[in-house]
């Protein structure tokens, strides 16, 4: 149950008494809403009973059992505590904190298979081989040359030559020059030939 704060009610200028609803208030009420614009208490039949202002600035009470109306001056009057009635909000419902959630496992990475290494060709004699698996490319030639003995050639038999050295001496003479002798009939004949007779 809840109290609203009082406050004050200020009138129609020229009227007489608070309306319905309101009350008049007490001459100290009245000082503590004028402050510094207080003017006194007073007993007059031509103002408003109770607390009153004038020309809107400077506030009074007076004390006349039934007071007067007054074209200046303005009844003020008190509101009385209301006791409120109004249906207070539901409580808010406190939001459920939230459940930690479990962190999910991490999903394996599969593992990746290994490729085949290639088997290497077989090297033919002559051939260039195949790149090995590492991507080198080597070159590895292997020539098997079986040389077979270049048969040395036979020496043709130089024909001896059955002649000697000889000259013909001079036609008219009867004797050979100098540093030849006369050869025999034999050696005659072997350097004659077929035209020996």
């Amino acid at each position: 149950v809840c109290i609203t704060s009082p406050t004050v009610y200020i009138g129609t200028e020229g009227t007489n008494g608070c309306p319905i609803g309101y009350t008049t208030m007490t001459a100290a009420k009245c000082q503590e809403v004028a402050g510094s614009y207080w003017l006194g208490t007073y007993s007059i039949g031509d103002a408003p009973r109770g607390c009153w202002r004038m020309d809107g600035v400077t506030y009074g009470y007076n004390e006349h059992p039934t007071g007067g109306t007054n074209p200046t001056y303005e009844p003020v009057c008190d509101v009385p505590f209301v006791v409120s009635t109004a249906t207070p909000s539901s409580t808010p419902t406190a939001t459920p904190k939230a459940t930690a959630t479990s962190t999910p496992s991490p999903v394996p990475v599969p593992t990746a298979t290994p490729e085949p290494t290639p088997t290497p060709r077989p090297t033919v004699v002559g051939a260039v081989p195949t790149s090995t698996a590492t991507g080198t490319r080597t070159r590895t030639r292997t020539r098997t040359h079986t040389r077979s003995a270049t048969p040395t050639a036979a020496p043709v038999p130089v024909a001896q030559s059955t002649r000697s050295s000889h000259t013909t001496g001079e036609s008219g003479t009867n004797t050979c020059p100098a540093g030849y002798t006369a050869m025999s009939a034999a050696e005659c004949e072997a350097y004659a030939g077929t035209s020996w007779k």
